[in-house]
Parts: C-alpha cells; structure tokens; sequence
C-alpha cells in the first residue's frame, strides 16, 4: 500500500519528466549550432561557429543533427518563422516543374509568318531548367532520407572511364576488320 506521500513524490516525478520532454535541454553548443543552421550555414560551419573543432565538424554535426531534442528545436525554429511541411511541398514541387527563358533565333527559310524570306527574328521561349530540377530533387530525395546512410567511394575517374571506351573502341574495330 502506498502512503500519500510516496504517491505525491510519484505524481511530481512523472510531471517534471513530461515537462522535460516538452522543452528539450539543449547544451550551448547545440543551441549556437541550432542557430548557425537556422541563419543559412552550412552544417560543417554551423559546428566551427558552435565550438565544434575543426577535424571533427563534420562527423560532429551529423551526430548532433541525429539527437531528437536537437531535430524538435530546429522543427520549431522552422515553423517559427513559417516555414512547414506544407511550405516546402509547395516550395519543392514548384522547383522540380522549374523552367528558364532562353533568347532564340528563329529562321523562317519559307518566309512563313515573316516580312522577307530567310528572314530571322529573335524570340524569348521557356525550356525546362535541368540545374534547378536537379537541385529540387537532390534536396527533395535528403529530406525523404532515400540516400544510403553511407556514401561509397568510387576510385574511377572519367579519364579511367573514357580509356577504357577507347580499349573497347579499338578492340571492336579490330573486330570489324578480322571480319572483312
């Protein structure tokens, strides 16, 4: 049987432990790192700026950005200042129909539609932006976590690669004669 004290002590203890779930305690560090990011910092920069060494910014981040109290602070600054789950869909499917105007000549050899024949006008179209799409996607893929957790190096370079297209050439092209 418990004793209204002990169930007094027990009340007060589940209180203060939601109340700490609530409000995350932050460390200086992380609340300086919290707001690095939050000011457009690269998150290598954000760590140096928070007191983080230099050698380990990077791993140190990533670590940091990993701790739940950290992600909810940095939830709540974003939402803060208006920027939702919403706001970035938008925001992102927006960026992936992104597109850019170019100036083109347009030659018309049949003079359709023109004063002379061969005549050529200069003209304003819309094509699609492969760089900002890429860069929509790249960012939509990271905030849905489908890159590996793990990045593989890769030791070939293009010289490595175009080489070996040009073995492959020559030794098709041995090929063809042998065949003649």
């Amino acid at each position: 049987m418990r004793t209204k004290r002990q169930s007094e002590h027990t009340h007060k203890a589940k209180r203060k432990g939601s109340a700490s779930a609530s409000s995350p305690k932050l460390t200086m560090r992380e609340r300086k790192f919290i707001a690095g990011l939050a000011a457009g910092k690269t998150q290598k920069q954000a760590a140096i700026d928070a007191g983080y060494s230099q050698k380990s910014a990077d791993c140190l981040a990533y670590q940091t950005l990993q701790k739940a109290t950290v992600q909810t602070a940095f939830q709540k600054i974003l939402e803060k200042q208006g920027i939702t789950d919403e706001k970035l869909g938008e925001v992102l499917a927006e960026g992936l129909d992104a597109t850019k105007v170019i100036a083109c000549n347009v030659i018309a050899p049949n003079a359709e539609g023109m004063k002379d024949a061969n005549s050529m006008t200069k003209d304003f179209i819309d094509v699609p932006d492969f760089i900002a799409r890429h860069k929509f996607l790249d960012t939509a893929l990271k905030l849905k976590r489908h890159y590996p957790a793990e990045q593989v190096e890769v030791d070939t370079t293009i010289e490595d690669i175009s080489a070996k297209a040009a073995q492959y050439e020559r030794e098709a092209m041995e090929l063809l004669k042998g065949e003649q």
